[in-house]
């Protein structure tokens, strides 16, 4: 008779590693200082004539740094829109001008900054001329691809990861 088969004892399960911690990268505060400017470009003309409240779609011209950190980067999309739709006044003797404003623009970690037209405090004005310097045509206010200076509205954060 044969001798009877004994299987094989099991062996134990190879242990597995222990898991490994990811750590995140630490977030560190970058502060942007108020009233530091930032360009940004028309993405569509603008035609004569538009209404107050019309909304324009500009874009960041170039990245923003502050010191070896990109806080707001090229490319990134700000909404503005007409302010002031200009025209005669019946009132003053002079034409004023198409004004627009913006209200914020996205950090790179994905905050809401504070931006505005126009140079300032709080409080100052908020619009600037939706016309660049030395652009006469009269079928558009101001052509696609027009650079404007915005400037953070008070000294604000970001939260860089490294």
């Amino acid at each position: 008779a044969a001798p009877p088969v004994t299987a094989p004892a099991p062996t134990p399960a190879a242990a597995a590693p222990p898991p490994v911690e990811h750590v995140a990268p630490k977030a560190r505060p970058i502060m942007i200082p108020g009233g530091i400017p930032l360009s940004i470009a028309l993405t569509e003309d603008v035609p004569a004539g538009p209404a107050a409240g019309q909304v324009l779609h500009f874009v960041v011209a170039r990245d923003l740094r502050i010191g070896d950190n990109v806080v707001v980067a090229k490319g990134t999309p700000v909404t503005g829109q007409i302010f002031d739709a200009g025209g005669d006044r019946k009132m003053l003797i002079k034409k004023t001008k198409t004004t627009f404003k913006v209200s914020t623009v996205d950090a790179v970690d994905g905050s809401k900054l504070a931006i505005r037209a126009t140079a300032g405090k709080k409080n100052d004005k908020v619009d600037a001329s939706i016309e660049p310097p030395g652009h006469h045509d009269k079928d558009k206010l101001a052509p696609a691809g027009s650079e404007f200076l915005v400037y953070f509205d008070g000294d604000q954060s970001v939260s860089i990861k490294k």
